[in-house]
Formats: C-alpha cells, structure tokens, sequence
C-alpha cells in the first residue's frame, strides 16, 4: 500500500514554494537591475578584448539589496563565426528556484565594436 505524507506536510511543502516563488517574483526587478549593471561592464569591453575571452566562462557572486547572495555566469562565444561577432549571454540566479530557470539577457559585438541587433 502507498504511504502518503500527512496533508499538514503536504500543506507546510506547497506553502515553502509558494513563499519561495513569491519572494523570487517580488525581487524579480532588482535581480534584472543586478544583470544589467553586471552585463554593462561587459558592454563596455572593446571588441578585441571580448573576442581574447571567446570560449570562456565568467563566473560571479554578488549580494542584492534584499541581502539574497546570486550568482551571475557569463559565457562568451562567437556568435557565428570565428573572428566575426562575439556574443556574450549573462545569467543569474538567486541558488532557489531561479536556478531552473535563471533569468538571463546578452549582447551581440561586432569586430568593428557595434552592438548588433541595437
């Protein structure tokens, strides 16, 4: 016969997610504001600089207002073709539930160093 966990554990489980998707959900902002201002130092770098890290993966933690510690990784290829547009994805995740799903953006940089898609 197939034991099932009393509805008091049941309950306390799906109010732990729930309490864990809702705080996720109300930081949401702050952690697309963390990336941004992560992925803008990024931007900032010259097209042969972003090219010398093709291959490579930036890995990064970083403290929110709220106090919650994430993690950003930011991996940079070639977007097509070697020596062509360099592409650098950035994401972040807070170690909950966002690391299912972390949220992430990027940027394309083209060797004559305009963003692409811009």
């Amino acid at each position: 016969m197939k034991q099932t966990k009393p509805a008091i554990v049941r309950m306390a489980r799906s109010s732990l997610l729930i309490s864990v998707l809702d705080r996720h959900q109300v930081n949401r902002e702050d952690v697309k504001a963390l990336l941004a201002g992560r992925l803008a130092h990024y931007r900032g770098y010259r097209y042969e600089q972003l090219a010398a890290l093709v291959g490579s993966c930036q890995v990064e933690e970083l403290r929110g207002p709220d106090g919650t510690l994430y993690q950003l990784e930011f991996e940079i290829f070639w977007d097509d073709k070697p020596a062509g547009d360099v592409r650098v994805i950035g994401g972040i995740d807070g170690g909950d539930v966002s690391a299912l799903t972390p949220l992430t953006d990027d940027f394309i940089m083209a060797p004559d160093g305009r963003f692409v898609g811009e």
